[in-house]
């Protein structure tokens, strides 16, 4: 899979460790290569090296053939630039398309309307309750099981499987009602609205979320029944978690707008110059992704980093939820992601009801799309930076008149690369000390990747060649 030797940083310090045998547990030789891991979006895998207790590599990378989509974005008008960005996932097309739009308008300087950044939310919470609830039931929920596969779990539990799917289905019919279809939507534009949404319709959904507020906690309880250290694995790592924070004028648990925060260093303004400083991509030998690192060696983004980081800015029927899982207000522990996950699932519900009553209380207007004025051949610049269901989601575009000259796409799973890979090595030493084998440390390993749930497939930068 991978051609380079061991090289691991540990908070910027270089490290080699060469003996896990210690207390007398027999030398042990490992030979683990993995090229995909099942129940994860897009093809992920992982080498293990461990001859004789001397470990000798622990890679984590992508599988797929790029789509080079920052170079796909060259040349085009900066109005296409979001339709073409919302390609890129077919799950996660809402993030991609306002996180490209934000980019767009943060070079042109354009202030879109109340109406129009509500909306927005709005969107990027459907995407948040729909992944969220299908990663931690129907991907992550096998792995406390012992399962393959949730396919078992739609006998033995369908009243769960009944809730996942009406929960999904919100999701979409929010997303088709404010952007015109689930997947690929089209009224949301640069500087606003083509369409808005009925007003009858936000009515229909607000009463559907009012019963997913019931619903939910009817899956919180079954999921919790399955939270025991036999089935969870916990162990935890400290890390440094990367995520949006909400600034002094904003309010809730937000995924766009505010500031760029860090658990280790504290919260800065959004800008070209911090996010770049915070995620200092690198590619390590061998792999065809980049990773990323802040003041440790690695970073985490995704449910359990925005938690950790905006514990206090949930609801409290979220705060409820987490304190019956029994996750902690700064919990490092990976295994822990799913289940912050259903906690935001959980502040999801409540926020849709509440932004969705504030559309209909300022009044669904139409929406007038600024013109652009003459750019001329100036160099612009705009980052637009989204909390994606995965985790941060990055988009910086340079643009020359009105086409985009250069593209930045930093996205969730490439930041979580390296937070894998340590994660593995981290407690490699544990399971080699408890005898555990090969199997049983291939699953441990499979099951630390899926409890960041990565999404691989627009993380994948160049070919490998040989």
């Amino acid at each position: 899979m991978f051609d380079s030797r061991y090289p691991v940083m540990h908070n910027g310090v270089h490290t080699h460790i060469d003996d896990f045998g210690g207390g007398g547990a027999p030398l042990k030789t490992i030979k683990i290569d993995l090229h995909a891991v099942p129940r994860v979006e897009g093809d992920v895998g992982f080498t293990i090296e461990v001859e004789n207790n001397q470990l000798k590599k622990v890679l984590v990378g992508p599988h797929e053939p790029p789509r080079f989509i920052e170079h796909v974005l060259r040349g085009h008008h900066y109005n296409e630039a979001p339709i073409i960005a919302s390609k890129i996932c077919g799950i996660c097309w809402a993030p991609h398309f306002l996180a490209s739009v934000q980019a767009v308008e943060k070079a042109l300087e354009i202030t879109p309307t109340l109406q129009t950044r509500t909306l927005r939310e709005i969107l990027l919470l459907a995407t948040i309750l729909q992944s969220n609830i299908q990663h931690s039931v129907l991907l992550s929920l096998p792995d406390l099981l012992r399962l393959p596969n949730a396919f078992p779990l739609v006998e033995s539990i369908p009243e769960v499987f009944a809730i996942v799917r009406k929960l999904e289905r919100l999701g979409n019919d929010i997303t088709q009602a404010l952007s015109g279809r689930d997947v690929g939507g089209i009224a949301f534009t640069v500087g606003g609205m083509l369409t808005v949404p009925e007003e009858k319709k936000i009515e229909e959904l607000i009463r559907r979320v009012e019963d997913a507020k019931r619903e939910i906690f009817t899956l919180a309880g079954v999921f919790k029944t399955h939270l025991t250290p036999e089935k969870t694995l916990a162990f935890s790592r400290e890390r440094e978690f990367i995520s949006l924070t909400p600034s002094k004028d904003d309010t809730g648990y937000i995924y766009t707008g505010g500031m760029y925060c860090s658990s280790d260093t504290g919260s800065v303004p959004i800008t070209i110059e911090n996010y770049l400083a915070h995620t200092n991509e690198r590619y390590p030998d061998g792999s065809t992704g980049k990773f990323t690192r802040h003041v440790r060696n690695s970073v985490t983004v995704g449910s359990l980093a925005r938690f950790v980081n905006n514990y206090e800015h949930l609801c409290s029927e979220a705060k409820t939820a987490a304190r019956i899982f029994g996750l902690e207000r700064r919990d490092f522990r990976i295994a822990m992601n799913p289940v912050a996950q259903v906690v935001e699932a959980v502040d999801a519900i409540y926020r849709l009801e509440k932004e969705l009553k504030k559309i209909l209380l300022l009044g669904i207007k139409k929406e007038t799309i600024p013109k652009m004025v003459n750019l001329g051949e100036n160099l612009r610049e705009g980052v637009g930076i989204v909390e994606a269901p995965r985790g941060l989601l990055i988009h910086h575009y340079t643009l020359r008149g009105e086409k985009i000259e250069k593209a930045n796409c930093i996205v969730p799973t490439g930041q979580n690369y390296g937070s894998m890979q340590d994660d593995i090595e981290f407690i490699l030493p544990t399971y080699l000390k408890e005898g555990l084998d090969d199997a049983e440390i291939q699953f441990r390993a499979e099951k630390i990747i899926r409890d960041h749930d990565p999404c691989s497939s627009c993380a994948v930068h160049f070919l490998r060649k040989k």
